[in-house]
């Protein structure tokens, strides 16, 4: 195991304290995980400060290596693009920009810059790749991998012919065991072994052009760290590694990582920790195979208190986590209803009342939500289609937005700079260009629509100026198209709560709310597979036997990140004809448990 000797002083760790938290400090133990410098598996539960203390200690290290001259490199890795911005502004805020020889990306992005881009240079002499997302992918090449398969399956019907292209649409090459090429179907198609070979064929084809999608990314990392010395400098490359948000990252992505960072074990050079929590792994469904031994917590949750902290801990036997005094939460609501068109106006008055006797609850700006699976259950509970706030609707749309701006801003640069399209997003990143979309559709958006437009206009001319770019006018084509995108949602109400709002769970993993309403109702298993959250509840109080592990377990996570996103009160629907005596007496430990009829008709909170 490697251990670097690093260690900051209280003064160092003050001077962050004082610019990102300001009047706090840092808890006990997220002070100790500034300080490990051990290869560890770091669990970070719901609120404890994961991505301002990993941005805190990133920066410690950052400051350190440039005082002391060391040469070192820090990697950190994330999930999401939206992540990485996260943490690069936290790092703003502290007067540090993440450059070479350092890294922060997605893990797509990491083996596309380390591993992909030199496979190819290396073995086909490809310097310009291009990634596509799915549907690009299938729109680009239909046409000549329809070709390709009429040539080697001249006999199918026009009908089968496109029904086994849709197939390669939805397969991509990996690496076996043994290292050989084979194809997989995302959907596990049974005639799958039938037409492998022409698979293989066709997309190792297309692949080999430069012409890839993400998915790729895992497996060309692959054949790159094959060659046992292209890895061994890679492995030089980095002394720290840092991997967010763990669970959710791509099982064949960890062990890519595992290949470089952890293998052969006799000869660890870096730092690798990987920060996150298990029990919140709603988005990767297959188990990692490659973990880490030594473990550490951040012990202590800033967003809720005991009674919450109490309830998760026996329902879902997650390990416990300190809680702030100051942190007053209520005791966790089982709402039982026979109607579940009542279960949100009852939710709603609770929140009136509870505000009504509550001066920190009421003046509190988080907002209250009311959380679903699927976003079609929306109608049944409200008799409206699935919404979402105005925020939260302009969020759903800023990749397009973004899209469309990135790519005006490509082509200005690719005109000015004379360079490839990859070159030209590799000068975007460096600026950190995204960032600057991102603010200034941000601003975009607080204008009035003849006001916006001037905006927008101004502002790419600006950040085309600092290029020396050129210019656009008002009657460029993606000016209209940003209206087009933003114009329908000027009217939505942006109130704490409003009844036509409902979100699903998973786009809400990492928020913290004021209130949460997880609305349990009851379902056909022909509309979704899952387990019930009833059911789960009941395996949990051991009323029900379990029968369908993998099922329980997937459900229980997204049980968990529901009902840990609240600060004060959490909430959770139950059909009233579930709860039996022996049911009820069990749950009172941890919920109080009360029925829509009570609230609605009495006025009891």
């Amino acid at each position: 195991m490697v251990v670097i000797h690093l260690e900051f002083s209280s003064t160092e760790i003050s001077e962050i304290e004082q610019v990102l938290l300001k009047d706090g400090e840092f808890n006990e133990s997220q002070r100790k995980f500034l300080n490990l410098f051990r290869s560890s598996m770091i669990m970070a539960g719901p609120g404890t400060g994961k991505t301002t203390v990993l941005s805190a200690k990133i920066a410690l290290i950052l400051k350190r290596i440039s005082q002391e001259n060391t040469g070192e490199a820090v990697c950190i890795i994330t999930y999401t693009n939206v992540a990485v911005d996260e943490i690069k502004l936290v790092l703003k805020k502290l007067g540090i920009v993440i450059e070479h020889p350092h890294f922060i990306g997605t893990i797509h992005a990491f083996f596309n810059t380390f591993c992909v881009e030199p496979f190819f240079r290396n073995k086909g002499g490809i310097n310009n790749l291009v990634f596509l997302d799915s549907e690009d992918n299938k729109r680009m090449n239909f046409t000549k991998c329809q070709l390709e398969l009429k040539k080697r399956r001249g006999y199918l019907s026009p009908d089968v012919l496109n029904n086994v292209l849709e197939r390669l649409f939805k397969s991509r090459l990996e690496l076996d065991n043994s290292g050989e090429i084979v194809v997989v179907n995302e959907n596990n198609w049974n005639l799958l072994p039938k037409y492998s070979e022409d698979f293989k064929y066709i997309l190792s084809n297309r692949k080999s052009e430069g012409i890839l999608t993400m998915d790729d990314s895992f497996f060309f990392a692959e054949l790159f760290l094959k060659n046992e010395k292209w890895t061994a400098i890679l492995k030089r490359r980095f002394n720290y590694l840092f991997v967010d948000e763990f669970q959710d990252t791509s099982p064949l992505g960890i062990k890519c990582l595992h290949n470089i960072f952890q293998y052969p074990s006799d000869e660890i050079s870096t730092v690798v920790q990987y920060i996150g929590d298990p029990n919140q792994s709603i988005f990767v469904k297959q188990k990692h195979q490659y973990t880490l031994e030594e473990t550490f917590s951040l012990d202590t949750t800033n967003r809720f208190g005991k009674k919450i902290m109490d309830m998760l801990s026996n329902v879902f036997d997650v390990e416990y986590m300190n809680t702030l005094s100051l942190n007053k939460s209520y005791k966790p609501v089982i709402l039982t209803y026979s109607d579940e068109k009542e279960i949100l106006p009852a939710y709603k008055k609770m929140i009136n009342i509870i505000s009504g006797k509550n001066s920190i609850f009421k003046n509190d700006i988080r907002q209250d939500k009311m959380l679903v699976c699927l976003k079609k259950w929306s109608r049944r509970l409200t008799d409206a289609d699935y919404s979402q706030s105005k925020v939260t609707k302009i969020q759903s749309q800023s990749f397009e937005a973004t899209k469309i701006v990135k790519s005006l801003i490509e082509s200005k640069l690719i005109s000015k700079l004379g360079l490839s399209l990859v070159d030209t997003r590799k000068f975007m990143e460096q600026f950190d260009i995204r960032l600057k979309i991102n603010k200034i559709l941000i601003d975009y958006l607080k204008y009035d629509r003849d006001t916006r437009k001037t905006y927008f206009v101004s502002s790419i001319n600006k950040l085309l100026k600092e290029f020396d770019a050129g210019s656009i006018r008002k009657d460029n084509k993606s000016v209209s198209d940003l209206e087009n995108i933003f114009s329908k949602y000027e009217n939505i109400n942006n109130s704490s709560f409003d009844s036509s709002e409902t979100y699903t769970i998973h786009s809400v993993k990492g928020e913290t709310h004021r209130s949460t309403l997880v609305a349990n109702i009851e379902f056909d298993k022909k509309d979704y597979s899952q387990v019930s959250f009833t059911d789960i509840l009941k395996i949990s109080y051991g009323e029900m036997e379990s029968t369908a592990p993998f099922s329980e377990r997937e459900s229980k996570k997204l049980l968990y990140v529901g009902l840990s996103r609240a600060k004060y009160l959490v909430v959770l629907s139950f059909p009233e004809k579930e709860l039996t005596e022996d049911l009820r007496m069990k749950m009172e430990q941890d919920w109080r448990i009360v029925s829509t009829e009570t609230i609605l008709r009495h006025g009891e909170s």
